[in-house]
């Protein structure tokens, strides 16, 4: 989900509004290293992402290929972009 956020838009699992699966069932999340532990969820995943993060996440990829949201440098940019380009990067580099 944090790779490919765009496959798993909201109201297309069939959760309610809460975030609950109208089945009663759970979510659960496989990470990329088949030794990570499985994330089992009441809640839907998506749903726990705030609006802020779904932004950041979408700015990743202009990150990576050095496209940056304010006129100038990497030191020009605001703290909390910084921030967070610098966790992505870690999170999708080490699984």
């Amino acid at each position: 989900m944090a790779k490919e956020p765009g496959k798993y838009p909201c109201g297309r699992c069939g959760c309610t509004p809460e975030g609950r699966d109208q089945d009663g069932g759970r979510w659960k999340i496989f990470g990329g290293d088949p030794t990570a532990p499985e994330i089992v969820s009441e809640i839907c995943p998506r749903r726990l992402l705030t609006h802020r993060t779904l932004e950041f996440m979408r700015l990743y990829g202009h990150y990576k290929r050095g496209v940056l949201p304010v006129a100038g440098g990497l030191l020009d940019q605001p703290a909390a972009y910084c921030d967070a380009m610098a966790t992505l990067e870690q999170w999708l580099t080490d699984g």
